[in-house]
């Protein structure tokens, strides 16, 4: 059973449901944060305060809500799905929803409400207010050099989604977006890897599963990018901008080529090679771990993006890692569990060259010193 403490609470205006028998709560970096709450009773039932109100729980697809996870907030948002079912022996009734800044995923941006949908010169900041102007905007948290740099010219795509828009050009500067328990849009432009607890194998470890590979970090990786020639910037410079990052604890030939996913200056080269850097070096480790409860060491939820120190001989684990996903669920067979997708996030010293692209290393010859 649920520890007391590790209530539910999903509140509709003024109304508070908390007799769920099945829950499950998805926050993960780099995307919205999800949830299905499922409600059911047997029909020879007695009732009681374990049982849902049938009378009340009158939840339908466009009613806003909130949700708190032992009494600290997880997800401000909307329902989208009620999914009923009823037989002679029980009733049950699937919720499920998503943060209110989810709705990006699903929305189209207007050409007609953003001026015709081609952005000159203009910071990703003012790029994205522009076009999340009617919902709600987005936070900027932390600030390079390169998050401040303008766009030199953004055209959205024909049914292109906000979200789709506004994380192709996120990428070339370097940022991540992601939602807060407030419904709120958040663009990371500098990592935050505030503290997330310990997990100790024998501990407070459920059980484990970790995957340790090589195959997603490469010695030499090339970002290319290519922009419509002008009278200041023509031949090679605007077709072959190039960014060229090396790691020196990888050996070996192997390179590996990203061509942009829009037109790059050299500069946002720089910026779509260091985004791409961070997510391919994430899965040099990997780990899934279940814990009982829904709290890290300092009592409040498990966070994604934080940082937690991992100690489990058996996975050949001693080190920091980073929780890019944190689902929360909860039934009467298995109690409270929390799921940690766990990554790694290895640095590389990044050389760089603002001209023509670089040619990929060669191998060495057979039998050359």
């Amino acid at each position: 059973m649920p520890k007391r403490k590790e209530t539910v609470e999903l509140q509709v205006g003024s109304s508070v449901f908390r007799a769920w028998e099945q829950i499950q709560g998805t926050a993960e970096f780099g995307s919205m944060r999800e949830f299905a709450f499922l409600a059911t009773e047997a029909v020879s039932s007695s009732g009681g305060s374990s049982s849902p109100n049938w009378s009340t729980l009158q939840i339908k697809p466009g009613d806003e809500c909130s949700i708190k996870f032992a009494g600290e907030l997880f997800l401000t948002g909307v329902v989208n799905c009620r999914n009923a079912h009823y037989n002679a022996v029980q009733h049950n009734v699937l919720l499920s929803g998503k943060s209110t800044a989810g709705r990006i995923s699903d929305m189209s941006c207007s050409m007609k409400d953003i001026g015709g949908g081609q952005f000159r010169n203009q910071k990703w900041k003012a790029i994205a207010d522009k076009v999340l102007e009617k919902v709600g905007g987005v936070e900027m948290r932390g600030s390079t050099e390169l998050s401040e740099k303008p766009i030199d010219d953004a055209q959205v795509n024909p049914s292109e989604t906000t979200f789709n828009f506004l994380g192709r050009l996120a990428r070339s500067r370097g940022i991540t977006l992601f939602d807060d328990e407030h419904g709120k849009l958040i663009a990371l432009a500098e990592p935050d890897s505030g503290g997330g607890g310990s997990l100790v194998e024998g501990r407070n470890i459920q059980s484990a599963t970790c995957r340790i590979e090589d195959t997603t970090i490469f010695p030499t990786t090339i970002s290319y990018g290519q922009i419509n020639g002008s009278d200041t910037y023509w031949g090679r410079r605007a077709a072959q901008g190039a960014a060229h990052a090396d790691n020196p604890d990888v050996k070996g030939y192997k390179p590996y080529l990203l061509l942009g996913d829009r037109r790059m200056t050299t500069q946002e080269s720089v910026g779509r090679l260091d985004y791409e850097n961070l997510w391919i070096h994430n899965e040099n480790i990997s780990a899934d771990i279940v814990v009982y409860g829904w709290q890290a060491d300092g009592g409040s939820l498990w966070k994604v993006g934080g940082e937690v120190t991992v100690d489990s001989p058996m996975l050949m684990l001693k080190t920091k890692l980073y929780i890019q996903r944190v689902v929360f669920t909860q039934d009467n067979e298995q109690g409270s569990l929390s799921n940690l997708h766990l990554v790694s996030r290895l640095g590389t010293k990044q050389i760089r060259y603002d001209g023509p692209g670089p040619k990929p290393p060669q191998p060495a010859k057979a039998g050359s010193g």
